[in-house]
């Protein structure tokens, strides 16, 4: 039997993850990762845009 998430929990999923293993390398990070996990990156950054999570503050300066 399958499992299907909500776009919401897979997008959810997708920024923990990159959280955890490339916070703080930025947008090209984000981009590269999406690309792996085959997302849609510019639905994920319209997704943190709803949520009104800024990618910079998660960047190192």
């Amino acid at each position: 039997m399958g499992y299907n998430k909500s776009l919401s929990a897979v997008y959810s999923d997708i920024w923990e993850r990159y959280k955890h293993h490339c916070e703080g390398e930025g947008m090209i990070a984000l981009n590269r990762f999406c690309e792996g996990e085959g997302i849609n990156v510019q639905r994920l950054y319209e997704w943190l845009r709803r949520r009104k999570i800024s990618i910079s503050d998660y960047q190192d300066s």
